[in-house]
């Protein structure tokens, strides 16, 4: 049996949609490597903004129960925990779409892969 161009087509198309995402993900490495950075010390960001806030109040006398509960209530607490809450949810948006992005490099393979075996390349 005698393979005509047509025949690759689309194996040829598999193999660009790979380039494509690889090329994307690329792009997309540094804002991910932020974006995953951002999610992990979350934790520890907000533990910060409420250390900042009750810094203010425990030298006023007041026990540290006490100072939580004001930094908790001040606006200043709720302007931070806003922007991080923002940034943070910028973030996992990064990370979805690169993963979705790594999910249509994977399902490009898998068709490449059939199509070469029905080519028998």
């Amino acid at each position: 049996m005698s393979l005509t161009p047509a025949d690759y087509g689309a194996l040829t198309s598999c193999i660009a949609g790979m380039e494509s995402a690889v090329r994307e993900m690329d792009a997309a490495k540094d804002a991910f490597g932020k974006a995953r950075a951002i999610v992990e010390c979350s934790s520890d960001t907000r533990k910060t903004i409420l250390a900042i806030c009750s810094v203010e109040t425990v030298g006023t006398g007041d026990s540290n129960a006490v100072a939580e509960t004001k930094a908790r209530a001040s606006h200043k607490y709720a302007q931070m925990m806003k922007a991080h809450k923002s940034e943070l949810a910028q973030a996992e948006a990064v990370i979805a779409h690169y993963y979705m992005v790594k999910a249509k490099w994977e399902t490009e393979r898998s068709k490449g892969s059939a199509e070469r075996a029905m080519v028998n390349l």
